[in-house]
């Protein structure tokens, strides 16, 4: 039985202790800090709005205390589209990230690999090859006995 020499990393890791990646990480900060500044602002006209309509009274028109309830719900809507966006965005953002050091990464592996005479590397927590020699790929041969049997 032919053994295989296998290396890992912690793509995590990478991430939370490269300069590359504290780089990225810096900037999804940023980008976090300036949702957080619209969210304020959002959270901001909510309580404005809460408190024009804690204003109204039971003896004030129908149409005040119709267009103080519609405004709340407006500021509701609003703070809620906003957090909605900000988590797909930095989520957006974080993969892409990931992805960028990824790419990175390949030409490093492919290095290390060589030196260390590895036949692949799995990127960890989540177990997923990152690399693998071309002779270790059975694609094409799975493909060929499945199409031709005998």
């Amino acid at each position: 039985m032919a053994h295989m020499a296998l290396g890992t990393f912690d793509i995590s890791t990478i991430l939370d202790n490269s300069k590359r990646g504290k780089e990225l990480s810096a900037r999804l900060a940023d980008v976090g800090r300036k949702w957080q500044e619209q969210i304020e602002a959002a959270e901001r006209n909510l309580a404005t709005a809460r408190k024009h309509a804690a204003a109204t009274t039971a003896d004030s028109p129908a149409e005040v205390r119709f267009r103080s309830s519609h405004e709340v719900a407006e500021a509701n809507r609003e703070l809620d589209y906003l957090r909605q966006q900000q988590a797909a965005d930095i989520e957006a953002r974080r993969l892409h990230f990931r992805d960028l050091v990824a790419a990175e990464l390949s030409p490093v592996l492919e290095q290390i690999a060589t030196d260390r005479d590895l036949e692949a590397i799995l990127a960890l927590p989540n177990p997923a090859v990152a690399f693998v020699r071309e002779q270790c790929d059975l694609t094409n041969e799975l493909i060929r006995r499945m199409d031709n049997p005998n």
